[in-house]
């Protein structure tokens, strides 16, 4: 599958995927709230520092393609 067709196929979905090498992985279940916890306090933290340098920090439901061949979703949906 290629990441045109990935990013299209994943919003009628409900569950969590990636896409490595063409071909599509069902993620692990959603974070419990402890880990949640934990996301907040870095973004929080990091936000500030990361805008003044022209980043940007995010904590779910982004598509990040690290290679060529590889899509990562991170998704708050079930």
């Amino acid at each position: 599958m290629s990441a045109d067709d990935f990013l299209e196929w994943i919003l009628s979905q409900e569950g969590r995927y990636e896409l490595v090498d063409g071909y599509v992985i069902e993620m692990m279940a959603g974070a419990k709230l402890a880990h949640n916890v934990v996301v907040s306090n870095m973004v929080s933290s990091l936000g500030p520092q990361s805008k003044s340098g022209g980043c940007r920090t995010t904590s779910s439901d982004t598509a990040v393609q690290t290679l060529a061949t590889i899509i990562l979703l991170v998704s708050t949906r079930n």
